[in-house]
């Protein structure tokens, strides 16, 4: 084979090379974005229960054997949702570190957005154990 054409041989089999680890990393970020979906999901259902069962229980319109029961629950389901999307975003972290080794910062928009959802969650598990908070 001449010289031209392996170097053109090289240069294709690098841009599949690139053009597949660019796929990897996009479906990486569809993942991430479903981790965020569904526990988000989680968050605000667990969150939303407490809060209406809570006010149920306020009013004396529900009643509950256990008075802790929409605590505990709500907990359970923010605590799952908040626990899943952090684990997420470290598999996907880690995914990128060895997708792209020379990369410095693997920060995107979808990592971004699931960080500010564990802190939205965390929010809510404080607010939810502690009842405080502006919620």
């Amino acid at each position: 084979m001449s010289e031209a054409k392996q170097k053109t041989s090289d240069m294709l089999a690098q841009d599949r090379t690139d053009l597949a680890i660019g796929r990897t990393s996009m479906a990486a970020d569809r993942t991430l974005m479903a981790w965020t979906r569904t526990s988000l999901s989680m968050i605000s259902f667990g969150f939303t229960i407490f809060k209406f069962l809570h006010y149920m229980q306020a009013e004396g319109k529900a009643v509950i054997k256990n008075p802790n029961g929409p605590r505990n629950f709500g907990l359970t389901l923010i605590s799952i949702g908040v626990i899943s999307l952090l684990l997420a975003c470290i598999q996907y972290w880690h995914l990128e570190k060895k997708l792209n080794p020379e990369k410095k910062w693997y920060f995107n928009l979808s990592l971004v957005v699931a960080g500010f959802i564990v802190i939205l969650g965390l929010l809510a598990l404080i607010n939810t154990i502690f009842r405080i908070g502006p919620f």
